[in-house]
Order: C-alpha cells, then sequence, then structure tokens
C-alpha cells in the first residue's frame, strides 16, 4: 500500500499536468458589482488568434439584474497602424432570470496584412450596466501550421509538443490549442483557420451530427483530419458518414482535404509523427502561406486581368488650370483692382467648380461600380446524408466610384483578400499608407471590402444545400451510363470510373438537364492534357489539389452552360466580364437517391 506521502506527491502531479491543459481559455469575464449574479464571459475554442480564416469563440451571459437587458459584445483585432483590421458586432437579447450560450464566428487578416503578433480586443456593453473591454494579445507561429488537438490527446503530450516546436524554430511558440469536443462549432467557418485537427476516436464519437456535418465540410475544402485509436476494435466509433471504412495503412483523400487514422498508446504520441519531416505534417501547406504566395506572381487569372497604371498627367493639368484660374486670373480678371472684395464670391464659385469638374472626371474614367473577372472550383457531393455544393471561389476585380463598400450574402462565406502585385489601385500594396477595417456579422460583409478606385482579389468558400447530382447507373456494354440531373445543361465532362478507365463527353456535344449523357473512351494522357488546360486559371496550391483529385476513380470533371448560376455573389455594383468554372463530383448510384435518413436538403450554419 503506497504511503500517504506518495499518493500526495502523485495526486499534485496529475493535477500539475492537468493544469497545462486548459481545453478552452477564458478571454474575457465581468461579474457586475451593482448587480447580483450577473455576468458575461467570452472563451476561445482554438486559441485567441490566426493567420488567417475564422476562429469560434463561445459567449455566455447570466442575466439576474432584475429587467430584460441588451447585451453587445465586440470582438476587434487589428488598429489604425496596420493595413487591414477586422471587427465584429453581436448583439444578444438575455431575459431576466436567464442564462444564454451562443457560438460566434470571428475572421482574421491573411498574416501579410497583419503583424504575426495578434491583439484581440473584447468589449462588452448592456443598457444600464457598467461598460467592460479586455485586450488579448497571442505571438501566432510564423512558419507552422494552425492545429487543434483533442484534451485527451493533449492532456500528457502539449507541454511536449510545445517545445518540440520552440526547439525546431525560434519563430514558433507552441504545437495547437487544445479543446473539448463539446465545444466543436457547428459551422464550418469556425474550422476555417486551422490547418489540421488530432482528434481521439471516443472525442470524436461525442460530437453531434451538426458537428460532424461541420467538420466534414472543412475537410471537404481542404481541412486535414487526423483520428487517433488505441485498437481496431475502436475503428467502430468513427461515424460513416465521415469515414465509410477507415485506412489504417494510408491517409484518405477526401475532395480537397485528407483524413488520417493512426494508431497510437492512448497515453503519448510519438514526437517522430509530429516532426516536420514526419508523416502527418510532411504534406500539409498552411493556408496563410496560399493566400500570400499563389497569387501574387502567377495567378493567371490576375495576369489576364491586368494591372491598370495611374495616369498623372490629367490631375496635373487640372491643378495647373486651376492654380491659374485661383490666382493670376481671379486676381487680375475677375478681382482686378478695386475689386478685391469680389475675391470672397469668385475663390469659391472656381473651387467649386474645380472639385466638380475633378468628380465629373472621374465618373467618366471610372464608372461607378466595377469590373473584374472570377473562377469557380464546385465540388458536387449528393451522396446519401450530405447533398452539398461546396464552391471555391477566386476573384479579381476593380473599381470605379463605390456607393457601398460592403455587401450582404444569403449563407456565409469563408472569406480572405489575397496579396496582388502591388500597384497604384492596391490599397494593400507594400508602398500604401491607408488602412481599413472589415466589418463581418454571419452574412453582413461591410466596411472596405470594395473601395472606390481600387483592386480587390478575394478567395471564397461556401457550402450549401443542394439536389443536383450526376446519377449513375453502372455499366452498358462496358461503357459508363451517367445521367445529368444538374440544374443546368453540360458542355464539356470528363469522367474517370471506378476502374480507373477514363471517358468523355464526344467534342461539340451538349447535355441538357435529365438526359443521359454519352460517353467515349479516351486516353489517360487526354484526360490529364483536359484537365490542366481547365485548372490552370485556378492559384497554384488549388491547381496540385485539382491534378491529385484528377487521379481519384469514380469522380467526373465539367464545364456548364451557365457556369454564373454556381457563382458567389459578392458586390452586387461589379460587372463580371468572364466567370470561368470547372465542377467536379462523384456520381450518384441510381439506388442511393432516396434515403429515409438524409430528409430535404437543409439550409445550415455551413
Amino acid at each position: 500500500m503506497p504511503s500517504p506521502l506518495k499518493c500526495l506527491t502523485l495526486s499534485l502531479a496529475c493535477l500539475l499536468a492537468g493544469s497545462f491543459v486548459t481545453a478552452q481559455e477564458e478571454i474575457a469575464k465581468i461579474t457586475y458589482p451593482k448587480v447580483r449574479d450577473t455576468s458575461a464571459m467570452v472563451e476561445s475554442v482554438f486559441g485567441k488568434a490566426a493567420r488567417q480564416g475564422a476562429l469560434p469563440f463561445r459567449i455566455t451571459i447570466r442575466n439576474n439584474s432584475g429587467a430584460d437587458r441588451l447585451w453587445v459584445v465586440t470582438l476587434k483585432e487589428g488598429n489604425s497602424s496596420r493595413k487591414l483590421s477586422t471587427e465584429s458586432r453581436f448583439q444578444f437579447a438575455v431575459k431576466n432570470g436567464t442564462e444564454i450560450q451562443e457560438d460566434v464566428i470571428f475572421h482574421f487578416a491573411p498574416a501579410f496584412l497583419a503583424y504575426d503578433y495578434r491583439n484581440l480586443e473584447v468589449t462588452i456593453t448592456a443598457n444600464g450596466l457598467d461598460r467592460f473591454s479586455r485586450s488579448n494579445g497571442d505571438q501566432t507561429n510564423k512558419r507552422y501550421p494552425k492545429l487543434a488537438l483533442s484534451k485527451p490527446i493533449a492532456q500528457r503530450n502539449i507541454t511536449k509538443l510545445n517545445d518540440l516546436v520552440k526547439k525546431d524554430d525560434s519563430q514558433n511558440h507552441y504545437f495547437g490549442h487544445s479543446f473539448e469536443a463539446g465545444y466543436l462549432p457547428t459551422n464550418w467557418i469556425g474550422y476555417s483557420a486551422l490547418d489540421g485537427l488530432l482528434i481521439d476516436v471516443d472525442s470524436l464519437a461525442e460530437i453531434s451530427t451538426a458537428q460532424l456535418q461541420a467538420l466534414r465540410t472543412w475537410v471537404r475544402f481542404g481541412g486535414n483530419l487526423e483520428i487517433f485509436f488505441t485498437d481496431e476494435d475502436e475503428l467502430g466509433k468513427i461515424p460513416k458518414t465521415l469515414l465509410e471504412e477507415p485506412n489504417l495503412r494510408k491517409s484518405t483523400d477526401v475532395s480537397l482535404g485528407r483524413i488520417s487514422v493512426r494508431k497510437w498508446n492512448g497515453s503519448v504520441l510519438d514526437s517522430r509523427l509530429i516532426s516536420k519531416s514526419g508523416p502527418l505534417l510532411r504534406s500539409y501547406k498552411p493556408r496563410d502561406k496560399s493566400l500570400s504566395d499563389d497569387f501574387s506572381n502567377n495567378w493567371q487569372l490576375q495576369k489576364r486581368f491586368g494591372i491598370k497604371t495611374f495616369n498623372p498627367v490629367f490631375v496635373f493639368v487640372l491643378l495647373l488650370l486651376f492654380a491659374i484660374l485661383v490666382a493670376p486670373v481671379n486676381l487680375f480678371v475677375f478681382a482686378k483692382k478695386g475689386r478685391r472684395h469680389r475675391l470672397f464670391i469668385t475663390t469659391p464659385i472656381i473651387s467649386l467648380a474645380a472639385c466638380v469638374i475633378l468628380i465629373a472626371a472621374i465618373f467618366l474614367m471610372d464608372g461607378l461600380g466595377g469590373t473584374g473577372l472570377r473562377a469557380i472550383f464546385a465540388d458536387l457531393q449528393p451522396g446519401r446524408n450530405e447533398m452539398r455544393l461546396y464552391t471555391t471561389q477566386e476573384q479579381i476585380s476593380r473599381t470605379g466610384v463605390m456607393i457601398n463598400q460592403g455587401f450582404e450574402t444569403e449563407i456565409p462565406y469563408d472569406i480572405n483578400p489575397v496579396d496582388l502585385p502591388s500597384s497604384t489601385y492596391n490599397p494593400f500594396s507594400r508602398s500604401g499608407s491607408q488602412s481599413t477595417l472589415y466589418e463581418i456579422v454571419n452574412t453582413v460583409y461591410q466596411g472596405g471590402f470594395f473601395r472606390s478606385r481600387s483592386e480587390q482579389g478575394f478567395a471564397i468558400r461556401a457550402a450549401a444545400a443542394t439536389r443536383s447530382r450526376i446519377e449513375s447507373a453502372g455499366f452498358n456494354d462496358g461503357i459508363p451510363v451517367l445521367t445529368s440531373a444538374l440544374d443546368t445543361g453540360l458542355k464539356e465532362l470528363f469522367y474517370r470510373d471506378e476502374n480507373g478507365k477514363a471517358w468523355s463527353l464526344p467534342p461539340n456535344t451538349t447535355v441538357a438537364s435529365g438526359s443521359q449523357i454519352p460517353l467515349q473512351e479516351i486516353t489517360d494522357d487526354e484526360f490529364e492534357e483536359w484537365l490542366f488546360a481547365a485548372n490552370d486559371v485556378f492559384d497554384a496550391t488549388l491547381k496540385e489539389q485539382i491534378k491529385t483529385l484528377g487521379r481519384e476513380p469514380n469522380r467526373f470533371f465539367a464545364k456548364v452552360l451557365t457556369p454564373e448560376a454556381f457563382a458567389l455573389p459578392t458586390h452586387p455594383g461589379i460587372e463580371w466580364e468572364d466567370t470561368q468554372m470547372l465542377l467536379t463530383g462523384t456520381p450518384l448510384e441510381k439506388g442511393n437517391l432516396t434515403d429515409p435518413e438524409a430528409g430535404s436538403p437543409t439550409s445550415t450554419n455551413e
């Protein structure tokens, strides 16, 4: 029997070990001194800051103040000395004698428009109660993916992992953030700041259907999900809607993302697994690096759009004419000697006329609204319990005069500005000195998204429910039988069947919705050549991901007659000169067209 001292030492060691792992972090809390049992608290789920994308936060408000009240919680990151700051303002009506708990999403500026050290300011106000504000600093990793670990994995590993990361590169400060399964967001955008998520099978089995759907959506868009198990009997706990058949030998590609199933001892992670050259992180490319590097040099969409240069001749001539009118002409003609009092009338008139001429000239040269180009990659997954269209849109535009710089959408977007080449019209050029604020709440995007006389490049992602699909009825004389049930016609289609054989729609053939798709056999080289040309318009990272998808069996790639129907709308004042689109997806077997458990596709927080 162990001695009391040994038991006390063991208990203290367990307590200290647990203290290193705080699954959620309280970043702001106010307990109002003038009223009893009334408080407001903000907790982070995956940490306080990120280098791109959005993070989830949980807000808990308890109201026993004696009256119904409206709380306003504001999250803001960045300041006037930075080129881009972001802000979100959330309102909560809380009845007296109740407590609410709400999960919110907050967007961060991408790394190329921010500092490695981020400062998140939280402000809490309520009518009739004290105002509260707190700043939270967080040093983000410079060259390391953003990771999250479930609490059982982090419990005995996080300290060692953090030390390994710091030792490898002093500009990186932690391996990842711990989370509890119950805190996982039900909105996929809450995962968009993450590059990878490590979760044990027991925690995975605890999450709700909505959390599972959000997690799957994030993987479809390029997330890396790492599932850890201790013995093969636990594999049955992995939801089949997430991974039908766990592969213990290699990772499983799921659209643009990946799901890996890894064995561990249930206690300590092998340090070789998580090293930069190890199997876990070897293929990771942090998304903040893509936003910074992929759009400034070899982005074909930007090259087609071109860079508009500023012509100073007009401004110089206008200023010269103004100087001549307001000085010698005004002084010696309009208000000559003996009539100097006319200067009080003529000078304002000349100034006002010059302003009107300048505004009119801007309207004539740049116009109202703007023009742009966009490229869409849409992944159609009509399978059981899913029925979703996952859209990735890259766009570039140039504006003239903008009355309203923001816009609203029907579904929430993961939207990030991209690093365009420096130019006079690029507000985020390295030589620029102006600052911009994005104000984002749910589906409202206000602030300087589309500023007057500027260029904007955005990478946008969104998921939506759909009934569109390509249906498969097996083979007929060795030829795949596919039928289009899309909302638009097809003009090109290439398909790699489940045996790896390549097929295509015959040239100069269109297929209407509801019609069978005629197919002819082609070589792998023809398939790859077409796919290379079709995805050339996208950024380098997405092109590489699409190339990988092209080797996947039972997947089609297509071009439609009306690509605009698949576009993610942004500012209504932008006229899109061209919309390129590549549609891909998995055909749905006709035997799976109805699913009593799935029901109808519905709009969700995705």
